[in-house]
């Protein structure tokens, strides 16, 4: 029997991205079809700045696997995110379809980190004259 992939969507933009809801459950949608999971429709976080509520509640589900995003860029800034926090699911996994990786919850504010690095030193790079 197939895993449920549960999904998380947003509508409000997140590093100059602004990709529309039905965009993000098409994605979320063809990853799962893709990968034999059974596609649940995305939870949709509330449309205020700095909130998460509906992805901590999902994350707290104990029979929820894999969370599903279209992007890692949706993810709190690592700046916001409390080390303990996802380490109390530590076999909860996070699949981001554009960036094709899937983080687990223990490494994801290392990868987060590492993401926020890289970006610093290309714009470093760039202003370089």
């Amino acid at each position: 029997m197939a895993n449920t992939l549960h999904t998380y969507s947003h509508a409000r933009p997140f590093k100059g991205l602004n990709i529309p809801l039905p965009l993000q459950s098409t994605y979320l949608r063809h990853y799962a079809n893709a990968r034999g999971y059974i596609f649940s429709l995305p939870i949709v976080e509330w449309c205020i700045d700095g909130v998460f509520l509906e992805l901590f509640q999902l994350m707290s589900k104990s029979c929820v696997k894999d969370i599903a995003l279209t992007s890692c860029l949706m993810l709190p800034s690592p700046d916001h995110i409390d080390d303990s926090f996802f380490s109390l699911r530590e076999n909860l996994r996070f699949p981001f379809v554009l960036e094709n990786q899937i983080i687990n919850s223990k490494e994801v504010k290392a990868y987060l980190q590492a993401l926020e690095e890289t970006k610093n030193q290309s714009a470093h790079y760039l202003y370089i004259s």
